[in-house]
């Protein structure tokens, strides 16, 4: 928001408005491309050219959340048999911890189980804290680390390695 005056508790003039409006949850499509470019403007993590490569591969797979035709989240998958790996997973900041995170990952497990799919892999940031209890909530246990796996501006960070069983929600 160029521009924006930040108040005090409004995330640097974020709109932060409950959301109160129906989620859908579908397969990403190319034209969500304009919303993924928003989603992904000045994002840390792999970038969007990767993640589109990634999804154009047989193996790829990719799920978004939507509000009014508005990309909320996605969440990037290479699938291999009967398993699966998220290799991303973004939400809006502004929407952030109000659910639009864990309505994705739930239909996107959902989905998986129906197609078959028996795990569910990930890594994530051992500082991550939400994101490790959001996953924690849906099923997924921590089964390894991977040390200094993670680059940081002070060093390197543990990525922890979680996995989900289609039996477990």
């Amino acid at each position: 928001m160029a521009g924006a005056q930040a108040t005090p508790g409004d995330r640097a003039g974020l709109d932060l408005t409950p959301l109160t409006t129906t989620l859908n949850c579908r397969r990403l499509k190319a034209s969500d491309e304009e919303g993924l470019a928003t989603l992904y403007e000045g994002a840390d993590g792999p970038s969007l050219s990767f993640l589109q490569s990634l999804n154009e591969k047989p193996s790829g797979a990719a799920w978004c959340a939507l509000s009014e035709g508005r990309l909320l989240a996605v969440v990037w998958l290479n699938i291999f048999q009967d398993e699966a790996e998220i290799i991303d997973f973004r939400v809006d900041i502004s929407m952030r911890r109000q659910g639009v995170g864990r309505y994705l990952l739930n239909e996107m497990l959902d989905a998986l189980n129906l197609s078959g799919i028996k795990a569910v892999f990930l890594e994530v940031r051992r500082s991550n804290v939400a994101a490790i209890t959001l996953y924690e909530s849906s099923g997924f246990a921590t089964i390894g680390a991977r040390n200094n796996y993670y680059e940081t501006a002070s060093g390197r960070e543990d990525a922890l390695l979680m996995r989900h069983d289609s039996n477990k929600r």
